[in-house]
């Protein structure tokens, strides 16, 4: 019912239940993934979808036999990053030496324009280990689904999502797919 997804404390708690009721099932057997939020209300429902889609649902049964569903998300702590900025961004570096050697008044706004660099650069360096992280992953699976980055109301983290996609994987190399990038878990 699309009105529930609108209530935060509704999705919070049953997406937490539909994660942990897929995990349980994909232990057992092949799961078709639905989008979250995919409710059968009734099992007149239910039989009505499956009915109509039946020639889709049996091409998707055949589809991920033998696959896993991986839902990766990628945090970045962008104060810890605007810590190192110097080290990462040369042109930071360099903007830093010439606050550095200025006047007081000059240093003054040249430091207002490292704050602004400083956004951008974030937001570049995020956006590329996004980027990077996501064609890693995507080498490794069968099919994969960029989703929407969620703000930090939905994900109650004080850190920001730089990623959020799901990819289709085979179980025989599951084990190398949740080790991939295990070395720079954090941003």
């Amino acid at each position: 019912c699309k009105s529930d997804l609108s209530d935060f404390q509704w999705v919070k708690v049953n997406r937490c239940n539909h994660i942990r009721i897929i995990k349980t099932l994909m232990e057992y057997d092949t799961v078709i993934p639905l989008e979250f939020g995919t409710i059968f209300k009734t099992e007149d429902s239910l039989k009505m979808f499956v009915t109509d889609y039946m020639d889709s649902l049996t091409e998707n049964f055949h589809q991920i036999k033998g696959m896993e569903e991986w839902l990766v998300q990628i945090y970045c702590d962008r104060k810890s990053l605007s810590e190192k900025i110097d080290e990462l961004s040369e042109e930071a570096a360099m903007l830093e030496r010439q606050i550095m050697g200025s006047s007081p008044g000059k240093a003054f706004l040249l430091k207002r324009d490292k704050t602004e660099l400083i956004e951008k650069e974030i937001n570049r360096i995020c956006r590329n280990y996004g980027q990077e992280c996501f064609n890693e992953f995507k080498n490794q699976s069968q099919s994969t689904n960029l989703k929407k980055l969620l703000p930090k109301e939905y994900t109650e983290r004080n850190d920001t999502m730089i990623l959020n996609a799901a990819f289709l994987v085979n179980k025989k190399i599951a084990t190398n797919f949740t080790s991939a990038r295990s070395d720079e878990a954090n941003c």
